[in-house]
């Protein structure tokens, strides 16, 4: 079989997946798979000239690429197979047509490639049809006009062009730009979802992959794709996953070319678009709140959008964190999904508190009440994903120390302390221990934990029965512990974890006398390895055993030294201060 023939034989069979009949994958895989013996047939490879290897390169890589009718492991290993074979006859011809890193094509391949299997798909076919594309800053104008297309029926040249785009080297991307423009353009604008999604992708390959963004900026390419992306930051509910795959794409191509276009915070339209970006995303809630997917594809975007507005987002804050509220709220089962959400949501939460911490915090009570709403609905006896919902505990127990709360969650002491259950119970038992808050494991009257035998999944209020030890269940909404002995499960959980560094933020503050000697005796005797940091305004809360003291006065370090340096001098301001309190001798020894 002449070699030509062979691969336009498979060009042509690809249209077949574009209608009602389905293509043979079976049978394309294995003529797919017979390049090998048509090369062989070949009397002398030197004769096939550099076009045909081109085309063979064309047709392998549509093959290849996934995402379509034919696309499958099998059909993908034998295209590839074929087109390193591809590569390696090619290094015998006077001119390549694939560059010196395996896979990746040069401008003129690209070129070919476009010109022969991709743009006669896309050419007007009637002088009505008429839609230009002009670029600035490419050394020269360039216009393309296409029309009707014959690419919705033959998919094999989006697959082609798909191919071809990923591999071409970056640094040939701009020799090339007019031809690829307005391929990604005519495939955004077009109403098709999936067709939407292929585009943006591709779109999102430029902008991350092949062109500098100093190019984008100033050659307008990103300013044409801010226009184009817009109307695909809504989500098609009636598409399924497709509008889903379509609002990912999306809102993540948005943001490209607004950070390429928008690269200073002072420029007029900055803030501007960002804030668009926000209004889309809060738009987007009254069509997304029943589509788990869609909504962690949403709940993704927003500190991005926080971090970049900055003190601007104030605008929008409010409905932004009421969305990552109500994710965290309205699904009260767990599957994966769900689990991805709510580690989406709890992620987001975690990155607010670093970009607009002063903010945020005037919605922690919100917050907590919608990770503890998350921690009781993973209780749930008919929960199919064990392993996600014991990572999304440990996340909320991350998130809730970022708060500077010692929060504990409805479920038993053993889960307080140790969520993933990566310690064994006899770990768990000897932290507890050794920080003497054994007491915490006795049952007072009047508290219970849940009756596993209640067949009532949402009824999480009762019926309840005593529990005892590590089995110990908080009640949800009680006060089981007072704020003191939740310090100390803290303490228990910090020991268990074997964390290296602990700060204790004024730790004592809301604690008696009696939790106050425990904590201090626990870090003293307990976490010698650590590095403790401890913040205190009151020298009583402080442990008398520390390294070195940072004495700070209005925001002004005054002193920093080790504690005998600073008592054995009278004038320094830490000794002034204790001759001040009158604190006895006993405590200073």
């Amino acid at each position: 079989m002449e070699y030509e023939s062979y691969y336009m034989s498979l060009w042509n069979r690809l249209s077949q997946s574009n209608g009602d009949s389905q293509i043979d994958c079976v049978q394309l895989e294995k003529d797919v798979c017979k390049f090998e013996s048509v090369l062989e047939n070949v009397s002398d490879t030197a004769s096939i000239s550099s076009d045909q290897w081109i085309g063979s390169l064309a047709v392998a890589g549509s093959l290849a690429t996934q995402g379509f009718a034919w696309s499958n492991s099998g059909i993908a290993a034998a295209a590839n197979k074929w087109i390193t074979a591809v590569h390696s006859h090619s290094n015998e011809c006077s001119e390549r047509c694939v560059a010196k890193d395996e896979h990746k094509i040069t401008s003129k391949t690209f070129r070919s490639i476009s010109t022969t299997f991709v743009h006669p798909y896309f050419a007007a076919e009637s002088r009505d049809a008429s839609t230009t594309y002009t670029l600035t800053g490419v050394r020269e104008k360039r216009t393309h006009v296409f029309g009707k297309q014959k690419w919705k029926t033959n998919l094999q040249s989006i697959a082609c062009f798909t191919w071809a785009l990923e591999h071409l080297r970056p640094e040939d991307t701009v020799d090339v730009i007019s031809f690829i423009l307005p391929v990604v353009l005519a495939l955004i604008d077009d109403y098709d979802t999936k067709m939407k999604t292929r585009g943006l992708r591709l779109a999102i390959v430029l902008m991350t992959e092949k062109i500098d963004t100093a190019f984008l900026r100033k050659s307008g390419i990103a300013g044409i794709f801010e226009k184009s992306i817009e109307p695909s930051l809504v989500f098609r509910s009636d598409e399924g996953q497709l509008g889903v795959e379509l609002l990912e794409a999306g809102f993540e191509a948005a943001t490209l070319t607004t950070r390429i276009q928008y690269t200073q915070t002072d420029h007029p339209r900055y803030t501007e678009q960002w804030w668009k970006l926000a209004e889309r995303i809060v738009a987007n809630t009254m069509y997304v709140s029943d589509k788990v997917s869609a909504m962690t594809v949403l709940c993704s975007r927003i500190s991005v959008i926080c971090q970049a507005l900055g003190p601007a987002i104030s605008r929008y804050l409010r409905s932004l964190v009421g969305l990552l509220v109500q994710a965290m709220r309205s699904l009260v089962f767990i599957d994966s999904k769900v689990c991805k959400l709510h580690m989406t949501v709890v992620g987001q939460f975690s990155e607010l508190t670093q970009a607009c911490l002063p903010r945020i915090y005037v919605y922690v009570e919100e917050i907590i009440a919608a990770l503890a709403y998350s921690w009781c609905s993973t209780q749930s006896r008919d929960c199919t994903a064990v392993d996600d919902v014991r990572e999304l505990r440990s996340h909320i127990v991350e998130l809730v120390g970022k708060f500077k709360e010692t929060l504990l969650f409805s479920g038993t002491i053993r889960d307080n302390l140790d969520p993933e259950h990566k310690y064994t119970d006899q770990e768990a038992l000897d932290a507890i221990n050794a920080c003497q808050t054994n007491e915490l494991l006795d049952v007072p009257a009047g508290k219970y934990v849940y009756d596993p035998n209640d067949n009532n999944d949402d009824n999480l209020d009762g019926p309840w029965i005593e529990g005892i030890g590590l089995n110990k269940w908080i009640k949800p909404g009680s006060e089981t512990f007072s704020v003191g002995q939740a310090q100390l499960v803290g303490l228990c959980r910090a020991l268990l974890w074997k964390c290296k560094l602990i700060v204790l933020d004024e730790a004592t503050a809301n604690a008696d006398s009696n939790t106050d000697k425990i904590i201090q005796k626990a870090i003293r005797e307990k976490f010698t390895d650590c590095t403790v940091l401890t913040i205190a305004h009151r020298l009583n809360t402080i442990s008398w055993t520390a390294i070195e003291y940072l004495f700070l006065d209005h925001g002004q370090v005054k002193e920093f030294d080790s504690p005998s340096n600073l008592l054995a001098d009278k004038n320094s301001q830490f000794s002034k201060l204790i001759e001040s309190m009158k604190l006895s001798q006993t405590l200073l020894d």
